[in-house]
């Protein structure tokens, strides 16, 4: 009976110290510092660790000024540094469905309806476009 009160009690110590670990020593990060450790990561090309940050913003904190930007900015990674289109689709959708007047927005649209397509085609269909455009205004005259 003795031995099964001390285990008890050493059990039950156990649990304590590790409530206390788990309550005062865990560090929580603000959203400001997800924000900025994001952008930090971002620039020295950690994508995933962008990524992970980003999206722990957006999950934790709803209300925060910065979590359109880090919707879209997931859009963003998504789709052009990791191709990951399905990713970047979700992100960009709930920008336009979470954000739709947020200056961004006409961003993730375009960025949305040209998933997976080249930049230089883009820029191609741009450049034709501008041409045709021109070689009307020349007839008219």
């Amino acid at each position: 009976m003795r031995k099964l009160l001390i285990i008890i009690a050493g059990t039950l110590f156990i649990v304590i110290i590790f409530i206390l670990w788990a309550v005062f020593f865990t560090e929580k990060v603000s959203e400001e510092e997800l924000f900025i450790l994001a952008q930090k990561y971002q620039s020295e090309g950690k994508d995933e660790e962008a990524v992970e940050a980003l999206e722990k913003l957006v999950k934790e904190f709803p209300e925060d000024e910065n979590r359109s930007i880090a919707v879209f900015m997931l859009g963003f990674i998504y789709a052009n540094n990791l191709k990951e289109y399905d990713k970047a689709g979700k992100y960009y959708k709930m920008m336009l469905e979470e954000y739709p007047d947020h200056e961004f927005t006409d961003d993730a649209k375009f960025e949305l309806d040209n998933l997976g397509r080249d930049i230089d085609s883009l820029l191609f269909e741009r450049i034709k476009k501008q041409e045709s455009k021109e070689k009307k205004e020349v007839i008219k005259k």
